[in-house]
């Protein structure tokens, strides 16, 4: 998504990057682009780097029109899948499972 977002800068698609990040598993280009992004230097794109509580998080879902979903040892599930199905939003998943880039 990372790649998307800085390749679609001038079109009409806005991106959030909303969740935890593991800042260590990132390229360090990504890295760099996402902090700049966290701190609103990227127009196209909306970043939060913390938890969020389920009624927020619920908002940033039914606010988009296509979800990508991106996990990595990631223990306890947002539910993004049923979320997804419930709100009527296509889903794009990463395929990093064997330790490529999400």
């Amino acid at each position: 998504m990372v790649a998307a977002s800085r390749l679609l800068r001038d079109e009409d698609y806005f991106f959030a990057f909303v969740g935890r990040v593991n800042w260590k598993s990132l390229p360090p280009e990504d890295a760099a682009f996402l902090k700049e992004v966290a701190a609103g230097r990227v127009e196209n794109c909306f970043g939060w780097d913390e938890r969020t509580k389920p009624e927020e998080f619920n908002a940033v879902m039914a606010a988009g029109d296509v979800i990508y979903a991106c996990y990595r040892s990631f223990p306890n599930s947002s539910n993004v899948m049923g979320k997804a199905a419930a709100f009527g939003k296509p889903v794009i998943v990463s395929g990093g499972l064997g330790g490529g880039p999400c």
